[in-house]
């Protein structure tokens, strides 16, 4: 009976903030340091003028939890799996990576990226990073190096539904981004690590210091 009822708090239902399925189970997301646990969500880089297909961003869903980071600076979390969130950013020139603390629930594992700069976008996939087992948490910074770490495995599941077969909306139709995870699937936390540059163009084509000046 208590095993019922436990099941019954961890499915809940709402209408509000996310594009969602009907019934969204939810996780813990972990205190440890290794996981993110502590760190304060915000940056200068994070608009609040757009909405989902209005400008550059990250769209984000999860098949459990997770933290997102853009080089070390968490921008958002959730602890609900199918329920995708849109974080509008503005992507300065220079290298941008993305770090993604993910955390499983009860079924499938899996974590659903795109990233959508004014040029281009990037998809969640065999060539991001994948680490089960980090020792601290470096691996939010900018130039860490992940080169020891395996390729991340593309899981099953689409654009409208999780790994383990949770209907969902929101997410960029056509989009090209496949689930992805550790090597492992019986893995309940990985961390997901991809870089992208942006070229300056224009008259600003030769300057250097854009990436790493002070944010006014």
């Amino acid at each position: 009976m208590l095993r019922g009822i436990t099941t019954i708090i961890l499915m809940f239902c709402f209408a509000a903030g996310f594009a969602q399925s009907k019934c969204l189970e939810t996780v813990t997301l972990p205190n440890e340091a290794a996981w993110g646990g502590g760190d304060s969500q915000g940056s200068m880089l994070i608009g609040n003028t757009y909405g989902p297909g209005e400008g550059p961003g990250i769209y984000i869903v999860a098949d459990g939890g997770y933290r997102l980071y853009l080089n070390g600076e968490l921008l958002a979390y959730d602890n609900a799996a199918g329920r995708v969130q849109f974080v509008p950013m503005t992507f300065l020139p220079g290298y941008n990576a993305i770090s993604i603390a993910g955390i499983n629930g009860q079924d499938a594992p899996g974590v659903l990226v795109q990233i959508d700069e004014l040029e281009k976008s990037y998809y969640s996939g065999s060539s991001w990073r994948a680490n089960a087992r980090p020792s601290d948490n470096t691996w939010k910074k900018k130039y860490y190096n992940d080169l020891q770490w395996s390729y991340a495995k593309e899981q099953s599941g689409s654009i409208t539904s999780t790994p383990s077969g949770v209907n969902f909306s929101g997410f960029p139709a056509g989009s090209k981004s496949k689930w992805i995870w550790s090597s492992n699937t019986g893995d309940k936390q990985a961390v997901l690590r991809y870089v992208f540059k942006i070229q300056a163009v224009g008259f600003g084509r030769n300057t250097t210091g854009g990436e790493d000046a002070e944010i006014v």
